[in-house]
């Protein structure tokens, strides 16, 4: 009876294991994430130098705040 419970335990435990990936690769793909990537590509393509880094942080931040997130 002890084993049944046991095998039950670990079938459990491996299945919460299995689905915990999904669900942050479900979180990665939240809309501020979608957000994230747009602005840091748009910021880098509008100012590429290593000089223009001021510039860049704020094309980013504009970026997120015209897409209603706090940067």
């Amino acid at each position: 009876m002890t084993y049944k419970i046991l095998i039950a335990l670990l079938f459990g435990f491996s299945v919460t294991a299995l689905a915990s990936p999904a669900r942050a690769q479900q979180e990665r793909n939240s809309p501020r994430d979608a957000a994230i990537n747009r602005c840091l590509a748009q910021a880098q393509k509008a100012f590429p130098a290593d000089g223009q880094d001021i510039q860049r942080a704020e094309s980013y931040r504009a970026c997120m705040v015209k897409a209603g997130f706090y940067p």
